[in-house]
């Protein structure tokens, strides 16, 4: 799938659907034979090279200052979000 942002394709450990599948459902989605999940596009995960990818899910993600969140912050959903992205990260 295409990147709603960049236009360009979206690898599956770089999605934010499937990333979004992992937080909602806890499992990869190969595990149930994902295909699809509908009700949005896809889109970069994590910043790359011409597209922001998520910042929103990406705060999560990585090691920054308070200073840096910017809006809101949650550590219980930081550690949630953690979890999750370490999952992705053995999909290919």
């Amino acid at each position: 799938m295409d990147c709603d942002r960049c236009g360009r394709k979206v690898g599956i450990g770089n999605s934010a659907k499937t990333f979004q599948y992992i937080l909602e459902y806890g499992k990869s989605p190969e595990s149930e034979g994902f295909t699809v999940v509908t009700g949005f596009g896809d889109r970069h995960l994590l910043l790359e090279e011409g597209c922001e990818g998520s910042p929103s899910r990406t705060k999560y993600m990585v090691e920054i200052s308070d200073e840096e969140h910017g809006g809101e912050y949650d550590p219980v959903k930081a550690e949630r979000y953690r979890l999750a992205f370490e999952l992705l990260k053995t999909l290919r």
